[in-house]
């Protein structure tokens, strides 16, 4: 479950590797939208748009992938090991290229198009 304080993994390229999460509305479950503090950072090469993230910085995330089960219609349950999620402009579109991570299939019910079409796999 995903509350004040958790730890979110950034499953895209973007820079950043932890975040904490920091404002929640009152369902999170994958394709909601919440507000994290990033925590690390990955080291990479001095490149112009990954040169601003700082630690500290306040950034829109999606939700991707949480601990909590989700349920479906037919029954079955989805869960996973870590919480994740990816980060966002401040206009709510995608900051990453690549991602790690194979999607739950509810986000493609959420207007989330473009990251189905990059993403590996839906499960």
């Amino acid at each position: 479950m995903i509350q004040l304080r958790t730890r979110l993994s950034i499953l895209d390229n973007y820079g950043a590797k932890l975040g904490r999460c920091i404002r929640v509305n009152s369902n999170p479950q994958p394709g909601t939208i919440v507000l994290l503090s990033l925590r690390k950072l990955k080291k990479i090469k001095a490149r112009a748009d990954k040169a601003q993230l700082k630690r500290g910085d306040l950034y829109k995330a999606l939700i991707l992938i949480t601990t909590r089960p989700l349920a479906r219609k037919d029954g079955t349950s989805l869960r996973f090991q870590h919480n994740g999620a990816i980060l966002l402009t401040s206009n709510e579109k995608i900051l990453g290229t690549r991602f790690k991570f194979v999607l739950p299939y509810e986000i493609r019910k959420k207007r989330w198009a473009k990251l189905v079409s990059l993403t590996p796999s839906l499960v």
